[in-house]
């Protein structure tokens, strides 16, 4: 299907279920995108299994849309050009010199 296939903007949420974490990282992760990844659970054990094992540049637990103005908006793969945001996205808008002195 286009929707699990190609990078979806809209009210649109594709259910699909899956019989183990393994299966549903394989699933999640077999896309050359990876914007945003959203986890509901109470299991600390399986969030910490997501955080490192999903290739996506940004992952929400436990909550809804909306990235921090301190956070780095980015993405994995073909999804995002780069951080926007926070302290080091306003790296990427400035030009840096180095400038050495001697005055004696």
């Amino acid at each position: 299907m286009e929707l699990l296939t190609e990078e979806t903007f809209g009210p649109v949420l594709p259910v699909i279920p899956f019989d183990d974490l393994e299966e549903g990282f394989q699933m999640a992760n077999d896309t050359p995108y990876g914007l945003s990844a959203y986890v509901f659970s109470n299991n600390m054990r399986h969030i910490m299994k997501v955080i490192r094992d999903c290739k996506f540049g940004e992952i929400y637990v436990n909550r809804q849309i909306g990235e921090t103005v301190q956070g780095f908006h980015t993405g994995h793969g073909i999804s995002g050009m780069g951080g926007e945001d926070g302290r080091y996205g306003v790296e990427g808008f400035l030009q840096k010199r180095t400038v050495y002195l001697n005055l004696s």
